[in-house]
């Protein structure tokens, strides 16, 4: 009875270990998937900031330069206008 009593110890012994060791490879897989997805998030905003200040600057110069080039309404409208004329007059000179 002794030798099977002590096969049935070192039996429950080595399954003990090894539940415990599928645990700590079980919390070292979380502990680390947590810290890459804690320094993806870091390295995200820290990315998503540097965009945001780069876009705020290129607002800025871009108002300028923008604002200058943008023609009035009635403009737009008489160069449409105009454009339109000019294509009208060229399709009737090709048609004679």
């Amino acid at each position: 009875m002794s030798t099977k009593d002590s096969e049935a110890l070192e039996q429950q012994r080595q399954r003990r270990n090894r539940i415990n060791r599928m645990k700590t490879g079980i919390i070292v897989t979380i502990t680390v998937w947590m810290l890459v997805s804690l320094l993806a998030i870091i390295l995200l905003t820290v990315q998503v900031a540097r965009l945001s200040s780069h876009v705020k600057r290129l607002e800025k110069a871009g108002q300028t330069t923008v604002s200058q080039n943008i023609p009035d309404s009635e403009n737009v409208q008489a160069a449409d206008q105009k454009a339109v004329g000019r294509r009208h007059r060229n399709l009737l000179t090709i048609k004679l």
